[in-house]
């Protein structure tokens, strides 16, 4: 096939390619635009967490420089190793600029995307926890856990494209403490920028009135699964397989105590559907309850819950390949910032992702998203190096050689996976108690 000696733009070039097309943040007289720092600490997330110096290196790539501003050493491409102006550079970039791209660059990829699923696009959202560095202003606005944490812990809410894998830019508080914020809480300002279009699938913790309110108030349609005691409440009966009945969901007194804004006339219509599914043939059938605002049959609304498991594959990508479990950083600012910038890399592979997936004629998430990413920055930077039209030729034919193999395998036997650590008893020396702080001042004494 021809098609398959097509190019495709990899993160960067995609990166380049919406900075001409949507944003003008390559402003600045020196080296280190908007889109400069942008870029470098995407990168750095992309490269397990790549350090300052290794960003610098970017610099080695001809493309690269139309990111700049204009100035002397941009036009005799001449950069300083040190890191000292990029540090200040990261530290000056504003929050307000990385929450604008993060929000345009998603749009723009969305639009872009090839793979739609019809009208309406369905978005799973979830929570969960991010670690930060030990410091004394991040401790103020995200408080550790008082008896099992040192470090200060960010709660973000996250929406992704159950389709193409996309994500919103995620919604975030503290977990701890006094100006903690709750998952619903954050639904609330999350809803507000999603597609009108949307469908919203969520687990249990998201199945409560309040929630489904928010989404209705949104013009968002639902699919909830809900607590056995809250389905039966709903219904007005026990739960049984193979109800779909239609309800009208009101709130409850807690309800209306914990959210101010719900009147207490306020109803939601739907459907509460109830199914016995099995995760596997040879598992026991577990029952199911889902609330939903669809009109589609129930067959093909318990197919849609099924789809929710991919954002947990997404959430344990971002903080394993993408490097989010614990941001290093010292001030909450900067915390923002990775965050955001964290998402705009990701949302960049994914992009990739969708490309390359069209030109093997399978769906995005048949792909895994570590061996597409390496493949295609090892092809970017062979590209970059390659002297003649014959050696480019050569190394996209080896690219899609390569593609392929970055399907995901299907398993006849399901693996189960123990939820737990294996430490390693081998280490020398013991597990740090306390401060760092302290237990120099300890070595001091005895020195």
């Amino acid at each position: 096939m021809k098609t398959k000696k097509e190019d495709i733009d990899g993160c960067f070039e995609l990166f380049s390619k919406w900075l001409k097309e949507e944003g003008d943040y390559i402003r600045g007289g020196g080296i280190y635009s908007d889109a400069t720092v942008m870029w470098l600490m995407a990168f750095q997330r992309l490269n397990e967490g790549a350090s300052l110096a290794r960003a610098l290196e970017e610099f080695s790539r001809e493309p690269f420089w139309e990111l700049c501003g204009d100035c002397k050493r941009v036009r005799e491409r001449r950069v300083s190793p040190n890191t000292g102006g990029y540090a200040q550079a990261r530290a000056g970039l504003g929050v307000d600029i990385v929450e604008r791209v993060s929000d345009e660059l998603f749009e723009w990829l969305s639009r872009q995307s090839v793979h739609k699923t019809g009208e309406r696009e369905l978005y799973a959202l979830d929570g969960s926890s991010l670690e930060l560095l030990r410091s004394k202003e991040l401790l103020k606005d995200f408080p550790s856990h008082k008896q099992r944490g040192h470090y200060p812990l960010m709660r973000i809410l996250v929406c992704h494209n159950l389709t193409t894998g996309l994500a919103v830019r995620p919604e975030y508080g503290a977990m701890y403490g006094q100006n903690r914020k709750g998952e619903i809480e954050l639904c609330k300002s999350m809803f507000k920028r999603l597609p009108k279009d949307a469908v919203i699938v969520a687990d249990r913790n998201f199945g409560i009135f309040a929630a489904t309110y928010c989404a209705q108030e949104a013009g968002l349609d639902v699919v909830f699964r809900l607590q056995e005691n809250r389905a039966k409440k709903v219904l007005g009966t026990q739960p049984k397989h193979g109800i779909d009945q239609e309800v009208e969901w009101t709130p409850s007194a807690q309800d209306l105590k914990g959210n101010a804004e719900i009147p207490q006339d306020a109803l939601v219509k739907g459907r509460v559907i109830c199914r016995e599914v099995r995760s596997h043939p040879n598992k026991k059938a577990t029952l199911v309850y889902l609330f939903t605002t669809l009109g589609d049959p129930a067959k093909e609304i318990i197919q849609m819950y099924g789809m929710r498991w991919n954002i947990e594959i997404d959430l344990r990508t971002l903080k394993q390949t993408v490097n989010m479990k614990m941001l290093k950083v010292k001030t909450a600012d900067m915390a923002k910032k990775e965050l955001f910038l964290g998402i705009c890399a990701y949302n960049l592979v994914r992009a990739v992702i969708s490309n390359v997936a069209k030109r093997l004629g399978v769906k995005p998430r048949d792909l895994s998203f570590k061996r597409i990413l390496y493949i295609v920055e090892a092809r970017s930077e062979a590209l970059s190096k390659a002297p003649n039209e014959q050696k480019r030729q050569q190394i996209m034919e080896r690219f899609w050689q390569s593609v392929p193999c970055a399907k995901h395998p299907k398993r006849k036997k399901k693996r189960d996976e123990p939820r737990a650590l294996v430490r390693n008893r081998r280490q020398k020396y013991p597990s740090l108690k306390g401060s760092r702080k302290k237990a120099r001042a300890e070595i001091m004494k005895k020195n």
